[in-house]
């Protein structure tokens, strides 16, 4: 089993078939397909409720439990996805993937004390306190990142416009899980 941690992202390629890597048993593994023909997991029969998860959809966030047991098998060659790791009995996670209409900008606050905004495909510009003109746009590009940490402070206005019509993000925040 893998070191012990609250959260991470990252990404990752899969070009054979194998085993996955296995995490402690309080962790929650989402995996987002971003490029390739995807791949199936069979997870050992002796972990309930661990049937067998198709990744094939890309864009489309997948859940299971990281210490099961899984077997990988690539359906089309090589596949890169983007994964969301995160221990659940101390933080609570929701991946949202977000389908702007391009060159209209959307205001929002982060979801969580700490979130990643991952860009999927297109691009986009970000700019904190959307309320006040004049402040230059951060840009992404196809999977660049953004993690935003209000650790120390208020959660402030975002906006967010697509300059794609292809464009898709990924939003993930975390909180603290509640006791």
């Amino acid at each position: 089993m893998a070191e012990t941690f609250g959260w991470r992202v990252a990404l990752a390629e899969i070009a054979q078939d194998g085993p996955f890597s296995r995490y402690e048993p309080e962790i929650e593994r989402v995996i987002t397909l971003l490029d390739g023909g995807g791949f199936d997991l069979h997870f050992d029969v002796d972990f309930e409720g661990a049937a067998p998860l198709a990744v094939t959809e890309t864009h489309e966030p997948a859940r299971f439990r990281g210490h099961w047991p899984a077997m990988c098998r690539l359906r089309n060659g090589r596949s890169v996805v983007f994964n969301i790791l995160y221990d659940f009995s101390r933080f609570s996670a929701q991946p949202h993937i977000i389908r702007p209409p391009q060159d209209q900008p959307m205001i929002f606050s982060p979801p969580g004390r700490q979130s990643i905004l991952f860009n999927l495909a297109g691009r986009f510009e970000i700019k904190a306190d959307a309320q006040q003109d004049g402040k230059k746009a951060a840009e992404l590009a196809p999977w660049d990142s953004l993690q935003i940490d209000l650790s120390a402070g208020e959660a402030p206005l975002l906006s967010l416009t697509a300059r794609s019509p292809e464009s898709r993000l990924l939003l993930v925040g975390f909180d603290p899980a509640v006791s």
